[in-house]
């Protein structure tokens, strides 16, 4: 770690996955993804017995996509982006969910997609949305039902990933 960054240890049953293995994963110098054989999540995730979902949490930009899709592979499961589904149930690309529902609306949509998503009980990797943790209720289902990764990222690899993936929408 940087001298002047400080690192908040993820809750016990969390993983914190360093911004070096999103970088690594990005530039596609290591198709199998340093960092991620060594996660605790995967030595049960590897079990047969072992069905819980993983998702990734982080803010936006911090590499959920990436490394979901990477992990999924490794794993020989599947890759869901949790707010592809919203749009899908939503019938309307997030900018308009939210523009003409409001936030109210989408929470609602995103707790019905995450309950149908995790009923079946099923593998998969699971890319949340960045502000998931902002509702405490939908937060609370994807603990109890999912092991979370916490992806941390730089400020300004954040920054950067956000600008070149065009993502217009602010920053809070």
């Amino acid at each position: 770690h940087d001298a002047d960054e400080t690192v908040v240890p993820p809750p016990a049953h969390e993983v914190l996955v360093h911004h070096d293995v999103v970088e690594q994963a990005e530039a596609g110098r290591r198709h199998d993804v340093v960092g991620l054989d060594r996660l605790p999540v995967l030595a049960t995730a590897d079990a047969p017995s072992e069905t819980r979902p993983i998702a990734l949490l982080g803010v936006r930009g911090a590499g959920k996509s990436t490394i979901g899709e990477a992990l999924a592979k490794k794993l020989q499961t599947r890759f869901v982006e949790l707010d592809k589904q919203i749009e899908e149930a939503a019938g309307l690309p997030l900018s308009e969910v939210f523009a003409t529902h409001g936030e109210a609306y989408y929470r609602r949509i995103e707790r019905e997609v995450l309950n149908q998503l995790l009923a079946d009980r099923h593998m998969m990797v699971l890319a949340t949305g960045g502000s998931i943790v902002n509702d405490p209720t939908n937060y609370a289902l994807l603990r109890s039902r999912c092991r979370t990764v916490w992806l941390h990222a730089t400020p300004e690899d954040h920054w950067n990933r956000v600008v070149a993936q065009g993502d217009q929408r602010p920053m809070r």
